[in-house]
């Protein structure tokens, strides 16, 4: 079925991209505005405070992004230290995705590792014991 309006090309497999259809489409209930956690604010502060370089490959940070602000223990496993200022490191997005995501061994070589693992050993004895057991399997 082609679309009503005569300058269109829009059919039935490809109308997702036909501007009326999508303004009249209603928008899904999963894009609500997010509440504000503080963490934006912390962020900010933290920005204002430290040298804009990352801190396990000494890489320049340019301009102010979200994604370089990297939690040492992640907010999903300890969300009481979401907004605790020692949690968090200034990294480039390479070494905050190696620091979530990475292999063990990579972890380790970042310049941040003792930093990190000081960190975790004074605030989660649970994930320092997951660690020192990891650290002694790779050594």
């Amino acid at each position: 079925m082609k679309c009503q309006r005569e300058e269109c090309f829009c059919t039935d497999f490809n109308r997702h991209l036909c501007k009326d259809y999508r303004a009249d489409k209603p928008k899904p209930k999963g894009f609500a505005k997010r509440k504000p956690t503080g963490e934006k604010a912390m962020f900010e502060d933290i920005w204002a405070k430290k040298a804009h370089v990352c801190e396990s490959c000494g890489k320049h940070l340019r301009e102010f992004n979200v994604s370089y602000f990297s939690h040492i223990i992640a907010k999903g496993v300890r969300k009481d230290l979401r907004l605790d200022p020692d949690n968090i490191v200034l990294e480039c997005v390479d070494c905050h995705n190696t620091w979530g995501n990475g292999k063990f061994k990579d972890k380790m070589l970042q310049h941040s590792w003792e930093r990190k693992l000081a960190y975790i050993a004074a605030n989660d004895k649970e994930l320092y014991a997951k660690y020192t057991f990891l650290i002694d399997k790779h050594l």
